[in-house]
């Protein structure tokens, strides 16, 4: 119960020091980032970096990165 208080104090002290320091090029810069966490852009990539790994004998790292990747 205390880490619980503890982290959501964190949490609004983080949320709290980005809303004050917010500007114009800080919203464009996250708004890239959140782009290249759009399932358009990561399912292909996925796919790329399994063909990689497949095409340069890595197999034994392809089924813990497909794995992980459906995990997160």
């Amino acid at each position: 119960m205390l880490q619980s208080f503890f982290q959501n104090n964190l949490d609004q002290q983080v949320m709290s020091w980005f809303l004050f320091h917010r500007n114009d090029l800080g919203i464009k810069i996250f708004t890239v980032i959140s782009f290249f966490g759009n399932w358009q852009i990561l399912v292909p990539a996925m796919i790329a970096v399994l063909l990689f790994l497949y095409f340069k004998n890595r197999k034994k790292f392809i089924i813990p990165f497909a794995l992980t990747v459906i995990g997160a």
